[in-house]
């Protein structure tokens, strides 16, 4: 007598399962390397050019806070959170994707209307070390890619894409991207308008990858 058939074991959804961090982090450093290459081409390619200065008034009394450079700065290491806390595949390509996005858009706007920001002449000794530090990434960041911030829509997006998969980490995601978006200004790297700007990008950025990451990662 012929039982009943056995129905295949459906398979599991590869975009639930965990973070392949070691393989992941090749990919990440090859798109952090091909981003620094088109932001820096991006920068130099709008060089002689400006359709507007966004400042608004007073704005240029804010004095250069030095001091606010760290949290400028950590972004730069923040972008590697999704590898450590993201507990999908799903959820780090959303994030990752987000960015990518919200980069290309941003690059465009550069492209189309650069904003040069008038940084101040300033002695770096006069600043202690940090602003050595700042003063030396004034030498290859020239002021041109500002609006929208880059630097405040990746603070945003770190805390959009990583508040859920690791809440313990959320108030402390929150307080770094309000610190980002405050110190673009104190820096003087950043206008007022710029942090707007930036936060929508990340916004805009943020949804357009779930559309895109349910249509090629879909829930099971």
């Amino acid at each position: 007598m012929i039982g009943p058939t056995r129905q295949p074991a459906p398979a599991s959804d590869p975009w639930s399962l965990p973070v392949p961090r070691g393989r992941y982090f090749g990919w990440f450093a090859l798109q952090y390397s091909i981003w620094l290459g088109l932001y820096l081409g991006v920068n130099a390619l709008t060089a002689g050019r400006s359709a507007l200065q966004p400042l608004l008034p007073g704005e240029h009394l804010l004095p250069l806070v030095a001091a606010a450079y760290p949290f400028y700065a950590v972004v730069y290491l923040e972008v590697f959170l999704p590898l450590f806390l993201s507990r999908t595949r799903r959820a780090f390509v959303r994030t990752q994707m987000a960015c990518a996005l919200a980069s290309l858009i941003a690059f465009a706007v550069y492209l189309a209307f650069p904003m040069p920001y008038p940084r101040p002449i300033f002695p770096p000794d006069s600043h202690g070390f940090w602003g050595s530090l700042l003063a030396f990434e004034w030498t290859f960041d020239q002021p041109r890619n500002t609006f929208p911030s880059l630097h405040v829509a990746f603070g945003w997006l770190m805390y959009l894409g990583l508040r859920d998969e690791n809440p313990r980490w959320r108030p402390l995601l929150l307080f770094l991207a309000v610190a980002i978006s405050i110190s673009t200004v104190l820096v003087k790297q950043h206008f007022i308008a710029d942090v707007g700007g930036g936060a929508l990008l990340a916004w805009v950025g943020w949804r357009l990858a779930g559309r895109w990451t349910r249509i090629v990662a879909p829930s099971s």
